[in-house]
């Protein structure tokens, strides 16, 4: 804000706060503190609004809208789709416990919704990634998603991020593969158990190896990130 040409930033999630703004112009014809909104005033000064409340159900907003995009400009067909916010962990580096105070997800119902959406809206569409940090914050969403998309038949290809957890069992990576999941990466960061304290992952060198071998095994291409040199390393 001091520098920048924007007229207000917003502090944390946008759909709230992009409504108060517009309601208060709408009201008062200028820009005035409130709830979500942080600007700068005539006279220099930075008015902070502070937190607007997160959203509890986030099933309850619209679709993504990407009709003004010119789909005939990418090499490939695909449409993200965000599962959830937030994280179940809270490891040391990463910015999503700070930014999104806890997990949220949408119900299976409500995803399975959207990808049919899409896929009607636009047939030509050859994939679906899952931009979330993980598409296992909930299992039990997950594979309800997956059991949806598997029972009516829908054709699709899907990918994404995932958490390392003891509930990726054989059973249910055989479920993802068999809905139409070809790749998850997973956020190992390190194969040493002591930098994963540190890290404050909730799991094991030895659970990570076990987990990408059986994702591999059930045909499910497999990436993971790694970060070199973190403090203790």
């Amino acid at each position: 804000l001091v520098e920048s040409g924007a007229d207000a930033v917003c502090l944390g999630e946008g759909e709230k706060s992009f409504v108060n703004i517009l309601e208060i112009i709408k009201k008062k014809g200028r820009l005035e503190k409130c709830p979500g909104i942080a600007f700068k005033d005539k006279a220099g000064n930075i008015i902070d609004g502070g937190d607007e409340p997160l959203l509890e159900d986030i099933s309850a907003l619209p679709f993504a809208d990407f009709s003004d995009f010119k789909f005939e400009d990418y090499r490939k067909k695909m449409i993200p789709i965000s599962i959830g916010r937030g994280c179940v962990n809270r490891c040391v580096f990463c910015s999503e416990s700070n930014r999104f105070k806890k997990y949220r997800t949408r119900s299976a119902l409500n995803l399975y919704d959207e990808i049919l959406y899409q896929k009607e809206k636009y047939p030509f569409i050859e994939e679906f990634f899952f931009n979330d940090s993980l598409v296992n914050g909930d299992i039990e969403v997950l594979g309800e998603l997956c059991e949806l998309i598997i029972k009516n038949g829908l054709n699709i290809k899907w990918s994404g991020q995932a958490s390392v957890r003891n509930e990726m069992s054989r059973e249910l990576l055989k479920k993802i593969k068999e809905s139409g999941c070809w790749g998850l990466s997973y956020g190992v960061e390190s194969g040493s158990d002591n930098v994963l304290k540190l890290m404050r992952k909730n799991f094991n060198a030895e659970l990570a190896s076990s987990v990408i071998r059986e994702t591999s095994e059930a045909g499910i291409d497999v990436g993971f990130n790694i970060i070199v040199g973190f403090p203790g390393e």
